[in-house]
Order: structure tokens, then C-alpha cells, then sequence
């Protein structure tokens, strides 16, 4: 009877360790594993509301890339043959632009040393906005070079950046920001 005892309780012994080092490990992957859930993860926000809190949350932004799809000719009175990289065709005072989206569709321009024209001033406040097009494009409302008024259609968003785009005749030109963390 002794040694039938002993059996059980060395069988109980090793069931609870076993049961600790189980829960151990258990606890540890899904400590290691959380996902966020959230409106936007779960689908319950629109694309739109997805895309203007990741300006909000995300906030500022530099210019930093501009290219098309297929090589173009996008100064037909220069000597550079056609390409799909822009960027020495982007105006400087934009390349030092810094961008801060707020709330109330209110986005500031910050001009670097580089202004658009003598005397505009330092911040330059502009209206943005995002809305779905009848195919479910989402388009962003923002400006163009000029700091005037302009739609482009959202390529894509992540943590880092955001790219735009406009489909002219010949090409689509793209154009991305930067998150300035």
C-alpha cells in the first residue's frame, strides 16, 4: 500500500508541476502576443475616419518622395530623358515644409528657410479632408504646390508614411510624407 502512495503522489507531484510550467508559459505568450484591438482593427471605422485619425494620431509630416509609375518626359523643355523619380522637379520651398494635421480639418505648413514668395508668412494654415468617392476611392483633400485647393486619391498609410497619387493622361504620379516622429 506504501509504495501505491508513493506512486500517486509522485503522479500528483509532477501533474501540478506540469500545470505550473504550462501556465507559465501560457501567461508569457500571451503577454508577448497582444494585439490591439480598436475601432479601426475591427473594422468599424470608415476608411476615411481610419485615414484622418492616422493624421491626427500621426500628426507630422514631411514631403519626401515624388515619382510616377512609368517613365515620363515632366519637363518636355529640359535635356533629362524620360524617368520615373521627380524628386529634382519638386520646388525647394516644399522640400522643407513640415506639415501638422490637427483637428477641425486644420493642417499648418511650416516653411523652412526656403518660402514660397518673399514676405508669405512663416505658418501657412490650409483645410484637409478625406471623403470616399462613388467606387469607394478614398480622396484626399489637401493642396498642390501652389498651397491651393487640390484631390489626390490615397494610395496607401502605415506607421511611417502616406502616399498619395493623380492619374494624368499618361501617367500616375506619386507622391509620399514622411512621419516626422
Amino acid at each position: 500500500m506504501g509504495s501505491y502512495m508513493h506512486i500517486v503522489f509522485d503522479l500528483i507531484r509532477n501533474f501540478y508541476k506540469r500545470c505550473i510550467i504550462l501556465t507559465a508559459l501560457g501567461l508569457f505568450l500571451l503577454s508577448s502576443c497582444q494585439k490591439e484591438y480598436s475601432a479601426e482593427t475591427m473594422g468599424l471605422l470608415s476608411p476615411k475616419d481610419t485615414f484622418m485619425n492616422y493624421l491626427l494620431k500621426n500628426k507630422t509630416f514631411k514631403l519626401d518622395a515624388f515619382y510616377s509609375d512609368v517613365p515620363i518626359d515632366f519637363n518636355p523643355y529640359d535635356t533629362v530623358a524620360p524617368r520615373t523619380d521627380l524628386w529634382q522637379y519638386v520646388r525647394d520651398y516644399l522640400k522643407d515644409d513640415t506639415l501638422v494635421f490637427l483637428p477641425g480639418n486644420l493642417a499648418q505648413i511650416i516653411q523652412g528657410p526656403n518660402l514660397i514668395s518673399a514676405g508669405t508668412p512663416p505658418v501657412i494654415n490650409v483645410n484637409y479632408g478625406a471623403v470616399s468617392d462613388s467606387t469607394g476611392a478614398l480622396l484626399f483633400n489637401f493642396v498642390d504646390y501652389d498651397y491651393q485647393p487640390f484631390t489626390y486619391q490615397l494610395l496607401t498609410f502605415n506607421d511611417s508614411s502616406f502616399v498619395v497619387f493623380i492619374q494624368t493622361p499618361s501617367a500616375k504620379l506619386f507622391t509620399r510624407y514622411r512621419r516626422i516622429f
